[in-house]
């Protein structure tokens, strides 16, 4: 698939023209990453944006007690590295390649004179990361405890199970960590009380509510 063509399928710049997305096309550099390797690192920075066109990476942000804290999974489509480009600024983030990544990569002079000769341009980006600010303001309205956030999460996530349970299922401690912006760590820590206080039961990656002592009929969900 050459980079003209990916860039067609790309909602973010539905509305420019195909010479605004010939020039684009020029202008970016391919590349692969491999898993685990780091598309952008934290204060370091901002040369370049990325667009993805396959695979995912991940957002993640060392917190106070430097554990790391997993903020948000980018994919197909998504832009990653523009507020450094607009503002100058170090990378506020480190994002990693969740398994094999393409993206197209574009230098910030490159999308400074792109930017001059399709206004367009600009707007898109704008609104795209203008709607990541909004979900980020959400995100920091929610002042309530890690506790009362998980557990709310957890409800939300639940099933009927067996016996009157409610079970949660398949769903990594990152993930729940990623959902109420905390560390794999502090979620691990906040389901060990939980379950000593008897609120909850865990089989395996299983999360159950409702289990009493020596019940039967609810089968483990193996760690992997």
């Amino acid at each position: 698939m050459d980079d003209l063509f990916a860039l067609r399928q790309l909602h973010l710049f539905r509305s420019l023209s195909e010479r605004a997305l010939r020039e684009i096309a020029s202008a970016c550099v391919r590349r692969r990453f491999a898993a685990g390797e780091a598309l952008v690192t934290e204060g370091a920075p901002g040369s370049h944006l990325l667009i993805l066109l396959k695979g995912k990476a991940e957002v993640v942000r060392a917190d106070e007690n430097h554990n790391e804290v997993l903020l948000a999974t980018r994919g197909k489509g998504d832009v990653i590295g523009e507020m450094a480009l607009f503002d100058g600024g170090a990378r506020s983030a480190t994002v990693r390649a969740k398994g094999k990544v393409e993206a197209l990569t574009l230098s910030r002079d490159a999308l400074v004179f792109l930017i001059r000769r399709n206004p367009d341009l600009a707007l898109d980006m704008l609104g795209n990361l203008s709607e990541r600010l909004r979900q980020a303001d959400a995100a920091r309205l929610d002042r309530s405890p890690v506790r009362t956030r998980l557990l709310a999460h957890l409800r939300a996530l639940a099933v009927e199970g067996p016996g009157g349970t409610q079970v949660v299922r398949g769903v990594r401690r990152e993930e729940m960590g990623a959902a109420i912006q905390a560390s794999r760590e502090t979620v691990c820590r906040e389901l060990t009380v939980l379950e000593q206080e008897g609120v909850l039961t865990r089989k395996g990656r299983a999360i159950v509510f409702g289990l009493q002592s020596g019940e039967d009929g609810l089968d483990p969900d193996p760690e992997p």
